[in-house]
């Protein structure tokens, strides 16, 4: 039976069976979570444009940089649609397929080199530099153009090894190298590899090396022409402001421009070649998680050391020669790794892989990366202890890309609830509106211009017009480009390509969103001293403070601004996030409450308010901010159930005094009220002197 066993792992392994391996690294190592992560960043306004102004709207996104990517998405929206899920699918499949053409392009420049080339494809698929796969309807054009530029390679490497084929090859793989230049710039400097691999797949036919030469610069020809043409086009024909090479233009000698770019380059080379890998040493917490999660976590882990390891152990028995060819493969890829940065550095991009935003630079490094490190372990001489180490950056990279996957899954999830709480908050809002925030919202994967396209599809859906009416702005961010100061009467204007915003500072909402506090729409009555307080419950149930949060700067310079009147409480058509994108409403928790009765005190329903806490109280609903006790305080005092009050001011004095001041205010505003008599009053006061130091009004 031992003998049987080892006979079957000793035959040859299926070519078909290679691309299977591939496919359940990429499938364990980003899929798990493809349901529950949706759009980010780039992703809404991709996804608005398209729902909202098809194709010129697609031209209008990306018209300034990549002309022919509009008419390929507006094709591809109508194909997939706009379901998040659909286009996940369609990006992990990209990619697995980009990695498979890196296998045939590697196979066929050196077909004996198989334990060589499958190890580099694993890392290929598992390279721990680029964090944003989940962007899934923004980055799956960049794995298209990646497999592309193999495709091309695999045709000029088959047209010069099969003379029968070569006119059909060639002029496939020429035809495919000028449209991968001209449709995305990300792996132009990979295109200037071409010359070195038709020097390669030569060597092995003409060995006298002046022949090869000449016979390398006849292939190469055809190519270098697509390569000059697109030159032209690209510095002389195309202006393309945000790429625009600025290291050449830039006024100083051609010394020190040779030097600034070495400089950046290598600095690049190992922040991407090399650097970037000591990142799969953060893996997830496993009392952090569920027993489901750890489950599914170690099973990827184990599952991809066993597959790389074994694939590994399993070839470099056939490949003998393997050590012998290293060095090759890390000249290869020293090379290609200098040839990536060559579009960013010329455009005066700073190449880092520790913004999860800027990370997308790191996309072109993949392949030179992964040939590297795959050169690098042929130099183990035991075979044994080279898959180990190929199994072991497999399994960490694994577990890495399980952890950054489930934060963007925790980040969907809060942008269900930011949407949610709005438009429970703000059921409907005047047009010309602009959202102020000094955080982006705190939500990390996105930015205030994505989510403006979102706010707009909430409280807009029927706008099929470039001209949108509300803006998302991060204040902090924006100051100095869209605001003249924060004082009233002010115009906003915010174009962001293809839709465009005008308003003015009279027209604001300033709001803040630090999960797991609730949505605030901040109001300059009630919300001038405010603090947020965060606690935990501990192990008797009592809670404690976990942290202080005052109000961000610019945030509290705005407060001025906002105008509550804007929202609309009796909307015949309320908004609601998409359906298609966030789902059926959420159980009603604390934040709904909490929501529902500011709105109710925004219209001066106290008696409402103050019924909306009981409910939430009664069902056993506790705020996560202490601060959000201060509604209910206020509410219960304006409707004359003083005691309430005094015991939830009692509460919240006791967890942390720093709230004091803005209770102070509270109690000083109903104290004020004119319409209260003599006892009422008294009874105000006695609310006020729960607060310690509290002065008269």
């Amino acid at each position: 039976m031992i003998e049987k066993i080892k006979a079957q792992f000793s035959r040859e392994i299926p070519l078909w069976l290679y691309p299977l391996f591939f496919g359940f690294l990429t499938a364990i190592t980003f899929g798990w979570f493809v349901k529950d992560v949706g759009y980010y960043w780039d992703d809404w306004a991709f996804a608005w444009s398209r729902s909202h102004l098809g194709y010129e709207g697609m031209l209008g996104a990306f018209g300034p940089t990549r002309p022919i990517r509009a008419s390929i998405d507006t094709f591809l929206t109508w194909v997939l649609g706009l379901q998040p899920l659909t286009w996940q699918v369609y990006s992990l499949l990209l990619r697995w397929l980009a990695a498979v053409a890196m296998w045939r392009l590697l196979v066929n420049l050196w077909p004996s080199r198989k334990h060589l080339a499958v190890t580099a494809v694993l890392l290929f698929i598992i390279y721990p530099g680029f964090l944003q796969q989940s962007l899934a309807m923004t980055y799956n054009y960049a794995w298209l153009f990646e497999g592309l530029l193999f495709l091309s390679f695999i045709l000029m490497v088959v047209s010069i090894r099969n003379p029968h084929h070569f006119w059909i090859s060639m002029i496939a793989a020429v035809l495919i190298s000028g449209f991968h230049m001209v449709g995305l710039e990300y792996f132009f400097g990979l295109e200037l590899l071409r010359p070195l691999l038709i020097w390669i797949v030569l060597s092995e036919m003409i060995p006298e090396l002046k022949k090869r030469f000449i016979r390398t610069l006849v292939h190469y020809l055809p190519y270098l022409v697509v390569l000059g043409f697109y030159l032209y086009w690209r510095f002389f024909v195309f202006e393309n402001s945000r790429y625009a090479p600025v290291l050449i233009s830039e006024e100083q000698n051609i010394f020190m421009t040779i030097l600034a770019f070495l400089e950046a380059n290598v600095s690049a080379m190992l922040e991407a070649g090399m650097l970037t890998w000591g990142k799969i040493l953060r893996q997830p917490d496993p009392a952090s998680h569920s027993l489901v999660y750890n489950l599914i976590y170690g099973f990827s882990i184990l599952a991809g050391f066993l597959l790389a390891a074994g694939l590994v152990y399993r070839l470099s028995r056939d490949d003998n020669a393997g050590q012998k060819y290293a060095w090759n493969w890390i000249g290869l890829g020293i090379l290609s790794l200098f040839l990536a940065g060559l579009p960013w550095i010329v455009a005066g991009f700073n190449i880092s892989s520790t913004s999860v935003h800027a990370d997308r630079l790191m996309l072109p490094f993949i392949f030179g990366t992964s040939l590297l490190v795959a050169g690098l372990s042929a130099l183990i001489a035991d075979r044994g202890q080279r898959a180990l180490v190929i199994g072991i950056l497999v399994s960490l990279s694994i577990g890495f890309h399980f952890l950054n996957t489930d934060q963007y899954r925790s980040n969907w999830n809060a942008q269900k609830m930011l949407l949610w709480e709005l438009t429970w908050r703000a059921p409907a809002v005047q047009p010309h509106t602009a959202f102020l925030s000094d955080d982006a919202l705190s939500l990390g994967f996105n930015d205030d211009e994505a989510l403006t396209y979102l706010v707009n599809w909430v409280y807009e859906p029927d706008n099929y017009s470039k001209d949108i009416s509300y803006a998302l702005i991060d204040i902090s961010d924006r100051i100095k480009y869209n605001f003249e100061a924060l004082d009233p009467g002010l115009p906003i204007v915010k174009d962001y390509h293809p839709a465009l915003f005008v308003g003015t500072t009279d027209r604001v909402l300033v709001i803040l969103y630090a999960p797991p506090s609730c949505l605030r729409i901040l109001d300059p009555v009630y919300d001038q001293d405010l603090v947020f307080v965060r606690t935990i419950e501990d192990s008797s149930g009592r809670r404690e403070m976990l942290d202080v949060r005052l109000m961000p700067g610019y945030t509290r310079e705005a407060l001025p601004l906002s105008n509550p009147d804007l929202i609309l409480s009796d909307s015949d058509d309320p908004a609601q996030p998409p359906v298609m994108f966030f789902g059926e409403e959420p159980q009603h928790r604390w934040c709904y409450y909490f929501q529902k009765s500011d709105l109710a005190r925004q219209v001066g329903d106290w008696e409402k308010s103050a019924e909306l806490g009981d409910t939430a109280f009664e069902a056993g609903f506790v705020p996560d901010d202490i601060s959000e006790y201060l509604l209910f305080i206020e509410a219960y005092a304006r409707v004359g159930r003083w005691k309430d009050a005094r015991l939830l001011t009692r509460k919240v004095m006791e967890v942390d005094p720093v709230l004091a001041p803005a209770l102070c205010s509270l109690w000083q505003r109903v104290e004020s009220d004119p319409s209260l008599g003599e006892t009422e009053s008294v009874l105000a006061a006695a609310g006020r002197e729960e607060v310690k130091s509290c002065p008269s009004p």
